[in-house]
């Protein structure tokens, strides 16, 4: 059991589902959200324990760097990077 926002990605062997986090009480008060993400079966999943404002931004400094020294606007990555 993860929260959500720290999975980044996964084999195709390993599922991904959800479960709920607790009551109404700890949505609300805890900060956690309503829901956790669950990764059950074998695989490699890899995870980011930044937040998500934290790791866009990261990533966003990192993508337009390479990609003014490749010369290019960012690709695939840096679309969905400014989109998100």
């Amino acid at each position: 059991v993860v929260d959500t926002e720290s999975v980044v990605a996964w084999q195709s062997t390993a599922k991904l589902g959800i479960r709920r986090a607790g009551s109404c009480i700890t949505c609300c008060c805890g900060g956690e959200g309503l829901f956790n993400s669950t990764l059950t079966g074998p695989g490699t999943v890899y995870f980011q324990s930044m937040s998500y404002g934290k790791f866009k931004r990261a990533m966003t400094v990192h993508v337009t760097k390479h990609a003014a020294a490749a010369g290019a606007a960012g690709g695939i990555v840096g679309a969905a990077v400014s989109a998100a």
